[in-house]
């Protein structure tokens, strides 16, 4: 009797380890749908889409930010002290960036007598209207240009303001190196005859 008792024991010990219907149709699922996400990825690839995920890649950005001048608080918070060039002096300027890399439509970059490289930015109609704002506002102050990489920038020039612009142009006049030249013909579209007028 004890013979016959064990197989019987066994198949309901069996049994009763096993998960239930339902437990089981949802894990069967949730394998399948990882096979129809890679199925959908793949078949996006031979349909037309790249199977590289080239839009979602972090690529290296050359940042170009344009900082305005503001009078001498030293205790704004929105404000930091600079070291201005044209002429020598230490003043301070804003913390936020008024113009920046997102607003160049063109660019038009050439060498320089002092060995150094200057470039001209044409600025989208964004930029060429916070630049007349800033530039009929800030009569007597400094734009600061600045240049590099995300992580860190360098200041490049302080260009004075001593008239309205209307026109979009921002020039760089000197202080870009061969590196920085490359890189800024790289990231921007060349700025196309007659764009300056």
């Amino acid at each position: 009797m004890s013979q016959d008792l064990n197989p019987l024991k066994r198949s309901v010990f069996r049994r009763s380890t096993k998960p239930p219907s339902g437990f089981r149709a949802l894990t069967a699922l949730r394998r399948n749908a990882g096979m129809v996400v890679l199925m959908a990825l793949l078949g996006c690839g031979t349909f037309g889409f790249p199977l590289k995920a080239d839009a979602f890649a972090r690529k290296p950005k050359f940042v170009v930010r344009f900082f305005v001048e503001v009078g001498s608080i030293s205790k704004d918070p929105f404000s930091m002290p600079v070291t201005l060039t044209n002429p020598k002096r230490n003043s301070f300027m804003e913390r936020a960036a008024s113009l920046s890399e997102r607003h160049v439509k063109g660019v038009h970059v050439y060498p320089v007598a002092d060995g150094s490289w200057g470039c001209l930015f044409k600025l989208d109609d964004s930029g060429r209207i916070i630049l007349h704002n800033i530039s009929s506002s800030n009569r007597g102050r400094a734009i600061i240009a600045y240049f590099g990489s995300e992580k860190a920038a360098r200041q490049i020039v302080d260009i004075h303001i001593d008239q309205t612009i209307t026109d979009g142009l921002i020039p760089i006049p000197r202080g870009l190196t061969y590196g920085e030249a490359l890189q800024i013909q790289k990231q921007f579209p060349p700025l196309q005859p007659g764009a300056e007028k």
